[in-house]
């Protein structure tokens, strides 16, 4: 099980910055929206830049205009786009052949899914890498639907699952029960009083969950 931390601010230099202090406990980094829409290709291009030995995750939610996004993110050293599961599905196809020639993993992003089963089935069929499960934004919600959701995907996909929302040290545990192959956390870590403490605890948690034994 991987951790993803998602850095998700407004301002670029903030963001290296709390990348610098917890990138050692990062599999994956996570350039977000917020990011993305204040300072574009150039935080994109300040993160691979910076840290050239870690798997770079874009979160683009693309719905249209996929081969030359793919071609722009590709050829600076990304390793995972995001493409909306809600999206026609020549747009989720074209997404993923155009990301095999730099590379790039494609992840279906449910965030905008229907219906998450068949979603996943077509995640699966149209060429995708993985796809992100979001909680739900609620509490009410969480409780209710998470394991609903999780067994909707699990049972229609053999792709892996990241998954996302509100995650932090109380509710990680459960989430662990699941077994998602990537966990993103976003806020619990970037935003505590020590970032860098916090990502570490949470790494520890992750770690302690996975089984022993050789590595296959």
């Amino acid at each position: 099980m991987k951790l993803q931390i998602k850095y998700n601010f407004t301002d670029v230099a903030t963001a290296l910055t709390i990348a610098q202090e917890t990138k050692e406990y990062a599999d994956i980094m996570e350039i977000g929206q917020l990011l993305i829409l204040k300072d574009g290709i150039k935080a994109i291009e300040a993160f691979c830049k910076t840290f050239p030995d870690k798997k770079i995750y874009v979160d683009t939610k693309l719905s249209e205009r996929p081969e030359e996004t793919t071609e722009l993110l590709g050829s600076i050293g990304v390793h995972y786009i995001s493409v909306l599961g809600g999206a026609y599905h020549t747009i989720i196809r074209k997404t993923c052949e155009a990301a095999s020639k730099y590379r790039m993993q494609v992840v279906v992003d449910f965030i905008n899914a229907s219906s998450l089963g068949q979603s996943a089935i077509e995640a699966q069929t149209l060429g995708a890498a993985a796809v992100l499960l979001h909680r739900g934004n609620s509490l009410d919600e969480q409780a209710q639907n998470l394991e609903n959701d999780w067994q909707q995907v699990r049972d229609n996909t053999n792709l892996p699952i990241f998954l996302q929302g509100k995650i932090n040290a109380d509710s990680l545990p459960t989430i662990i029960q699941l077994r998602p192959q990537v966990v993103i956390i976003g806020d619990a870590i970037t935003r505590s009083k020590h970032p860098a403490h916090e990502a570490e605890h949470l790494k520890k948690i992750i770690t302690a969950s996975m089984p022993i034994g050789p590595r296959i």
